[in-house]
């Protein structure tokens, strides 16, 4: 058992590490002989010494390898894949799908915003459900909170706007925002009591099957194996596929290991002054996730067929990764992100949940039941990340409600500007009331009041508010009995 773990340790450090062939060679090699001189069993090392034997030598040998290990794959690979065409340019965030999670640089063209009306619509509706109840104190709901979220990923994704191929149309940043259409539709139906006006048939499409035909184009890797294979030569194809396909398998076993390790390390205790160290870990470890399947992914086209559902699962996998890039990155650009933390704790936890889930999906697609528990244990060998928790999710709507400059941004860009100036203007003279308010739900009457009108006059009468505070919530009284509440919306808590 000692040296089983020390074989282990030994390899998952050159893995974890990315040694290069021949340092992992060398190093395996000594640690076989000192199994030989210190080891018990004269039999196990024999046997030890002609598996390294039979195995790197040939490896290390490059026409022993070409010939014996990689000509057979190339011909498997051009037996079964059709004739390729020319590849497109890949665009700033194909880094992603090799675990390289920095931000993007600026786009070069401005990113398409078929969902500016819908986000207005949304930003609107999160402000009129406080307005609705003016003598309340702010009490965020939970469909406020999945607006909150779903608003601050769509504004990131506009800001990064990802782009994972060159000239892809659309980009994936809009295909990472289409699929957060919906549900920020429904929540927004829920919080004003009818469907949102905007329109919905640019989201109509499933995204992730767009997604899913451009991550071969750029994947790297897989990209390399497709350009080595395509050669006219046979001989630069041969060594052109040599050249992409062992690398490749480098890459898969050192991502694995980094998974493993990264796993366990994201469950040390950090403190509040490590948080955005601890979004970045967490990114990373995503992106290393990510970066696995998609390797894989190019094997099982190479030894098997491709199931269709992994390929969808994997492509959600990356909608969400790209929702958190562009989050982190956004976050990274304000000039007061201690208000917006809460916000993007929130959004990051339901990200990070959603991208394990799809991951444990597609492992689940996987062909052999050996090599699926055994990337099931180096991926996620920890239950699932959590989605946020009620406390957390309401926390982040609350910080949408009190920051001025959290709304100013998530409003940039959008249309009905002077309607939601004129909403914004509302939220923040009551949150300025906050205290009077929290007075008056504590207060009690020798007769309780009947409606809202009437409990202003009673604490108008008793001093409890000054004559402004009484202005400024007559007013908002009258606002809130407007047209747009005729129609109730339904349970959106």
């Amino acid at each position: 058992m000692f040296w089983l773990l020390v074989f282990l340790a030994v390899t998952g450090t050159l893995a974890y590490r990315g040694s290069a062939l021949p340092t992992a060679t060398g190093v395996l090699g000594v640690t076989v002989l000192l199994y030989g001189w210190l080891g018990g069993s004269a039999g196990y090392f024999l046997l030890l010494l002609l598996g390294w034997l039979l195995l790197f030598v040939p490896l290390n040998t490059p026409a022993l390898r070409q010939e014996w290990f990689t000509r057979p794959l190339l011909d498997h690979w051009l037996a079964q894949s059709p004739a390729l065409s020319a590849l497109p340019e890949t665009g700033p965030a194909a880094a992603l799908l090799e675990a390289q999670t920095g931000p993007l640089p600026p786009p070069a063209v401005a990113a398409e915003t078929p969902d500016a009306d819908l986000r207005a619509e949304a930003l609107a509706a999160v402000l009129l459900w406080r307005l609705r109840r003016p003598l309340q104190a702010a009490e965020p709901v939970l469909a406020q909170a999945r607006v909150a979220e779903l608003l601050y990923c769509g504004a990131a994704l506009v800001a990064q706007a990802p782009r994972l191929l060159a000239q892809e149309q659309p980009d994936s940043g809009l295909l990472a925002r289409a699929a957060l259409a919906w549900p920020l539709a429904e929540q927004t139906a829920a919080l004003l009591g009818l469907a949102p006006e905007a329109r919905l048939d640019w989201a109509a499409l499933t995204p992730e099957v767009q997604l899913a035909g451009r991550l071969a184009a750029a994947h790297r890797p897989g990209r390399e194996l497709l350009q080595a294979a395509g050669l006219e030569s046979p001989a630069a194809r041969l060594i052109a596929f040599d050249q992409a396909f062992w690398p490749l398998l480098g890459r898969l076993l050192g991502d694995s290991v980094r998974s493993l390790v990264g796993g366990f390390a994201a469950l040390l205790p950090t403190g509040p002054e490590d948080t955005d160290r601890r979004h970045a870990a967490w990114l990373a470890l995503a992106g290393q996730r990510v970066a696995v399947l998609l390797h894989l992914r190019v094997l099982l086209q190479l030894f098997s067929r491709l199931p269709d559902a992994y390929e969808q699962h994997l492509a959600r996998a990356v909608l969400a990764l790209l929702g958190a890039q562009a989050a982190l990155a956004w976050h990274g650009e304000a000039r007061q992100p201690g208000g917006e933390r809460a916000l993007l704790e929130s959004l990051l936890r339901r990200l990070l949940h959603s991208l394990e889930q799809e991951l444990a999906a597609a492992l689940r697609e996987l062909p052999q039941p050996i090599g699926r528990r055994l990337l099931r244990v180096l991926l996620l060998p920890l239950p699932l990340a959590r989605p946020p928790t009620r406390a957390e999710a309401l926390t982040g709507a609350d910080a949408l409600l009190r920051e001025p400059g959290l709304r100013a941004r998530l409003a940039a860009g959008l249309p009905a500007q002077e309607a939601l100036q004129e909403l914004d203007r509302r939220l923040e003279a009551l949150r300025k009331l906050e205290p009077s308010l929290r007075r008056l739900r504590l207060a009690r009457f020798e007769t309780p009041p009947a409606d809202d009108t009437a409990l202003l006059a009673s604490a108008s009468r008793l001093g409890l508010l000054s004559e402004p505070e009484v202005a400024t919530l007559s007013e908002a009284l009258v606002f809130a009995a407007g047209p747009w509440t005729s129609q109730r919306g339904g349970e959106a808590a």
